[in-house]
């Protein structure tokens, strides 16, 4: 019984001065630093495809139209996607006490 608490003690005591480390503390940085500049960009790059997408579809002709409105719907998805993976790695890094 007591080499099994011994044993526990010794690996919570690891475990505990793991999160403490510099490798922990810059994952955790940069996870932080990721999700955030995400939170940006990923919108953004969605408006300018948008945009390009919108202005492509207004000059093409009946046939074509199909094509850009399939790509417009496309960037939107792959917007909402990339914002909720965005968002599902700052809750799990959250939970685990890494994220903001």
């Amino acid at each position: 019984m007591n080499q099994k608490l011994t044993a526990i003690k010794l690996f919570c005591g690891k475990v505990l001065g793991f999160a403490g480390s510099q490798i922990a503390t810059g994952t955790t940085n940069l996870i932080n630093d990721v999700t955030t500049w995400l939170y940006v960009l990923v919108p953004l790059a969605g408006v300018v495809f948008l945009i390009y997408f919108s202005i492509r579809r207004g000059s093409a002709d009946q046939q074509d139209k199909k094509q850009w409105d399939d790509r417009i719907k496309t960037v939107i998805v792959s917007v909402i996607i990339g914002l909720l993976a965005t968002v599902i790695v700052n809750i799990i890094s959250s939970y685990y006490g890494t994220g903001g």
